[in-house]
Order: C-alpha cells, then sequence, then structure tokens
C-alpha cells in the first residue's frame, strides 16, 4: 500500500517521471521492506519471556496488562449472603458432603470444588477471608499447593509457616495485581472473599461467575454483591445444575462489554 501511494504521489507531481524511474523507486522500496522483514523474523530476545508475552502488528513483543482468566466460586443464600453479621458460615455446616446428586453425576461433578480447582493455578483471598480459612485449621486447608496472594490494607501479614512457601500477601490494586500474575505466567485465577470479589468485579476484571445457591433466608449478613459494584453487568447464562439437598449451581460468563 506505501508503494502505491508512492507511485501516485509521484504521478500527480509536476516532476517529469518515465517508466524506467518508477521501477526503479518501487524496486528500491520493496528490497528496503523486505530487509525490514528478515530483521523482524531473525530477532530473538536474550531473556527469557513470560507465556503472555506474543509478537504485536509490528512484529515487536507485547505485554499485556492482564491477559488472565478470572473466576468467582462461591455459595451464597437464596436472599444473596455469604455470611452472618459475624462473618460466620456455619449454617453451610449441614450442605457439606456429597449431596444426592438429581442430575446426571458427570454434569454435577463439572461444578464440585476439586473440579474446579484443577482449573486454577493462583487463589487472591482478602484478608478477612483467608483469617477465616484458617481458623479452620491446617487439617481442613483445601487449596493444595496453588499459590495464594491476599489483599490487604495493612502494612503486612503474618503467613503460618506452614504455607510460606506458597502465600504471600500485596496491598497492590486488582489490576496491577492480575497484571503482575499474568506477567509472572498464571493463566486462572480464584477470587475469594466479599469485599475482594467486589473489587475485581467493579474494576470490571471477572470474567465467570459459578454460584451456587443454599436454600437459606438469613435475612442479614454479608452479602456477595453490593449496589456499586455489581451495577449493570451483564452476565452470559452457561449452565445450571440442580446438585440436591437444595442446592442450586448455576455458571455465568460475564459478559465482554463489562470486561
Amino acid at each position: 500500500k506505501i508503494g502505491v501511494a508512492v507511485l501516485c504521489t509521484l504521478a500527480r507531481s509536476r516532476v517529469s517521471t518515465d517508466a524506467l524511474t518508477v521501477k526503479m523507486l518501487y524496486g528500491s522500496y520493496m528490497l528496503f521492506v523486505a530487509s525490514l522483514l528478515q530483521f523482524s523474523e531473525s530477532f530473538r530476545p536474550s531473556v527469557a519471556l513470560p507465556r503472555q508475552a506474543r509478537r504485536n502488528q509490528n512484529g515487536l513483543f507485547a505485554f499485556p496488562e492482564n491477559t488472565m482468566k478470572a473466576s468467582v466460586y462461591i455459595a451464597a443464600t437464596v436472599d444473596g449472603f455469604i455470611a452472618t453479621p459475624d462473618g460466620d458460615v456455619g449454617f453451610l455446616d449441614e450442605y457439606h458432603g456429597a449431596p444426592s446428586t438429581k442430575d446426571e453425576p458427570q454434569k454435577a461433578n463439572k461444578y464440585d470444588f476439586d473440579s474446579f480447582m484443577k482449573s486454577v493455578d493462583v487463589v487472591i483471598f482478602g484478608r478477612k477471608s483467608f483469617e477465616k480459612v484458617l481458623s479452620f485449621g491446617p487439617e481442613m486447608w483445601a487449596y493444595g499447593k496453588t499459590k495464594v496472594v491476599v489483599l490487604t490494607r495493612q502494612n503486612s501479614l503474618e503467613i503460618p509457616s506452614h504455607l510460606k512457601e506458597q502465600a504471600t500477601w500485596t496491598a497492590k490494586r486488582p489490576q496491577e495485581l492480575l497484571s503482575q500474575l499474568s506477567a509472572e505466567g498464571y493463566e486462572h485465577a480464584y477470587i475469594d472473599g466479599g469485599q475482594t470479589i467486589q473489587s475485581f468485579l467493579s474494576a470490571k476484571l471477572v470474567n465467570q461467575l459459578i454460584l451456587t445457591r443454599v436454600p437459606l433466608l438469613l435475612g442479614q449478613g454479608i452479602p456477595l454483591f453490593d449496589h456499586q459494584s455489581s451495577a449493570s453487568i451483564k452476565l452470559d447464562h452457561q449452565e445450571t445444575v440442580d446438585l440436591g439437598n437444595g442446592l442450586i449451581t448455576s455458571c455465568y460468563n460475564v459478559l465482554s462489554d463489562h470486561n
């Protein structure tokens, strides 16, 4: 296209040009373009790049701000609460274990916690949720060796000795944190904790929502959503599974006009 533009410019100019001159100019231009392309293809970085680094349309390596998938996987009562006002989740105890699945087992198992965790390579907790999980004791730790990042506004956070190799804390904003994790090669983040989920929703960073409705009305407690973070978010319903025992799990993709 540039070569054609050069020829058109010459044709419009008052400079006398014969066919031989035009061919020479165009030939020189094409040799120049070919040398640039050869240089671009021969370029190789001298350092290892994150998995998300890709050549852009100019042949140079680009580092996207965020190429991670961020998912919310959580249970909430029918009236939208994830815990009592003091943060207690004991009302979930009677629903733990293997419910009598009404839908096909393979369909329900697709949304069980273990299957979900196999797709995740980093868990992002809010501080309160992290401390609540720790209060259950090491034997109840359900996240294996998956990397854990705890968001906190405090200047420090005590990480238990048995988690020091996999857990860390940060005061970074959600977008900044996901960009960092993406650059490090992580691909799928599990977002957990009421305020943390709300902050990621407000920043338009959530891609997937897997929500299990618990057949209970609390009346008051810690809400999953607030009016500000969840305003005008469109969801694409993928599937709903009846787990039995009154538990209903629905999977939604957050539409791209939100992300």
